[in-house]
């Protein structure tokens, strides 16, 4: 993430773009999430100001502008606000410590993409020398802008690495950071609230289910990824209605192109013609948890604090962030042999550290059933925060806990199938009992790699 970290005086400040990658590409929605929650945890065990600089147009303006008990984070109408956001442009040479390696990869970044069509102009007159020459000098720019680019990331990592030391001596590592909006949006989501007969007193969930139309272009291998994370919103109604039985509101969150509903008891967030960044941001800090899945706004739990479900997970224990996270993953069907996966299986070597095979695997759904039933364990899990974990969860907890540290050094390791490292949530307790064990006969077979 692009930072700065300066002292002004006996203040410590801290500048942070979450829309912003190490290489000065925009980040999609749920990295903006992500880099929103660890750059105001980083504020928190540092004792520093924050502030977030908007790089063009904010995907959620909210997010750039909340306020907090727990943390110092300075609005955008800030006196000093101004001040801060001149001193980050003239800082961007220097940001790093490496004003020379920041030219030559700007520089390089330029050239680039000015090398593609002049390479495809000799491929196609048969320059056969003039073409290799221009590879190689197009993979000496990527190399050059590259290397400022880790230059970037290795200074949030040892910032990060210092503050979670520091929580970690504070014993605050776990805490919740409350976060809120300010006077002037709150006003406004208090009458949106109003107007969509939110009723304060009574309990309030959020729903993501993922759809895919929101972007329009993508890679081939994209696109069927796309398609493998999606899901139907018409298999969670059941466990809607089971909510909203209980009294529960239901606040449904995305955006316009996704498929309507008007269900008994849900706000549509996601296709009202009203819906605001603000509103979206609101709902998910007063939740009392969060339905979601394989996808970016699955980090506006972790921003807003609150517990999630993740449903039709395609990474097999990748959402378990907190110890309060809950999951349940697609089944994987293994054509070759006829049957689907235990959980167990798709977190074993064989399956982890290989690519994805499509032609050899499919993703199935999970069912209307797997879902009322993993809304309701979550319920009675807050209910009940002392519920012990089942065996079947501790098994799970124990393959995790072996797994994800090779994430870090297996080269063979697809990131897309591995567990995150350092999560505390796990599998919901139905799920597990059902699904997570196999027996020696069904294991994968070992066989050729999978492609």
């Amino acid at each position: 993430m692009q930072h700065l970290d300066i002292r002004l005086g006996a203040t410590r400040y801290l500048l942070c773009d979450p829309q912003t990658t190490p290489d000065g590409k925009p980040a999609g929605y749920g990295n903006m999430l992500r880099n929103a929650e660890q750059a105001t945890r980083t504020a928190a065990a540092l004792g520093a100001t924050l502030l977030f600089i908007p790089s063009g147009r904010p995907l959620n303006a909210a997010v750039f502008d909340l306020e907090s008990p727990d943390v110092t984070i300075l609005g955008q109408s800030d006196w000093r606000a101004p001040a801060l956001r001149a001193l980050w442009r003239i800082a961007t040479p220097v940001r790093y410590g490496a004003p020379g390696a920041w030219t030559a990869s700007t520089t390089a970044s330029l050239v680039r993409p000015a090398v593609h069509p002049v390479m495809h102009l000799a491929r196609r007159r048969g320059w056969r020398e003039a073409d290799r020459r221009l590879d190689r000098f197009g993979h000496a720019c990527r190399r050059v802008a590259n290397s400022y680019e880790k230059r970037v990331t290795d200074a949030w990592r040892a910032l990060f690495g210092e503050a979670r030391e520091r929580a970690r001596a504070t014993d605050s590592k776990r805490q919740r950071i409350r976060l809120r909006l300010r006077r002037d949006a709150q006003a406004s989501v208090d009458e949106l609230a109003r107007r969509a007969g939110l009723d304060p007193q009574r309990p309030m969930v959020i729903l993501h289910v993922r759809e895919s139309g929101y972007r329009q272009r993508g890679a081939e291998r994209q696109q069927v990824m796309d398609r493998v994370r999606d899901a139907r919103i018409e298999t969670y109604r059941p466990a809607i209605e089971w909510l909203v039985e209980r009294g529960y509101q239901v606040v449904r969150i995305g955006d316009p192109s996704m498929t309507p509903c008007a269900w008994p008891g849900v706000i549509d967030l996601a296709t009202a013609p009203w819906r605001t960044g603000a509103f979206e941001l609101w709902a998910a800090i007063n939740s009392r948890f969060f339905i979601t899945g394989d996808s970016g706004p699955y980090f506006l739990a972790q921003l807003a604090g609150v517990p999630s479900l993740s449903v039709n997970v395609f990474r097999a224990g990748y959402n378990t962030i907190r110890e309060s996270d809950r999951y349940i993953s697609k089944r994987v069907l293994d054509r070759t042999r006829g049957r689907h996966l235990s959980i167990a299986e798709m977190l074993s070597d064989e399956f982890v550290y290989s690519a994805v095979d499509f032609d050899r695997f499919a993703w199935v759904d999970n069912t209307p059933d797997d879902i009322l039933e993993a809304v309701e364990d979550m319920v009675a899990a807050l209910d009940d925060p002392d519920l012990p974990r089942t065996a079947a969860q501790q098994r799970h907890d124990e393959v995790l806990s072996r797994l994800a540290p090779r994430k870090m050094i297996d080269g063979r390791a697809q990131p897309s199938l591995l567990a995150r490292k350092g999560g505390r949530g796990t599998l919901s307790p139905g799920f597990a009992a059902r699904y997570f064990d196999s027996t020696p006969a069904d294991r994968l077979e070992q066989g050729p790699r999978m492609r």
